[in-house]
């Protein structure tokens, strides 16, 4: 004769499984397949990789760098556009190098404010300092040519890339 045994998370299943490290019985409802066995929730707790583990410090600082180098260099670039354009015969791609480059300098004080760590939600942190970066420069293009260039554009989409191309 059997003994019938409960598995103690769900008490009402009846299971003769056990955890392969620690010998608890475990349900088929909360086991958890890993490469060595059935395991019970508690011996597969799955950790995440350091460098993909961001705190909310973390983020508030990339944040606030993100913020604060944006809008640094937003208004840089509208006292450097007056000088951009004494060049003329350069002038789209002077800017397209220069708005790039801003986009690269978000991107890298984004990342050293967080230790160098990578993560979905510090791109979207990047993105986001370099749309607040964005309205300053298109605020100082408009300014001079009441419109906003097609290859201004593309060096926004360049900048954007270069702001999240780390993360």
């Amino acid at each position: 004769m059997t003994q019938v045994s409960y598995c103690p998370r769900n008490p009402k299943n009846e299971t003769n499984l056990r955890c392969s490290r620690c010998e608890e019985l475990i349900c088929p409802a909360c086991m958890v397949q890993t490469p060595v066995g059935a395991r019970c929730p508690t011996c597969a707790r799955a950790t995440r990789i350091p460098t993909y583990n961001v705190p909310p410090v973390f983020m508030a600082r990339g944040i606030a760098a993100g913020v604060v180098s944006a809008l640094a260099l937003g208004v840089a670039f509208i006292f450097v556009n007056n000088v951009l354009l004494l060049v003329p015969f350069l002038f789209p791609y002077l800017h397209i190098a220069v708005v790039a480059g801003i986009g690269y300098v978000v991107g890298e004080a984004v990342s050293l404010s967080v230790n160098r760590k990578k993560g979905r939600t510090l791109k979207f942190i990047g993105a986001g300092s370099m749309l607040v970066a964005s309205f300053p420069i298109s605020f100082a293009i408009i300014s001079v040519f009441q419109q906003l260039p097609l290859l201004l554009l593309l060096g926004m989409g360049v900048a954007f890339w270069l702001s999240i191309r780390r993360f």
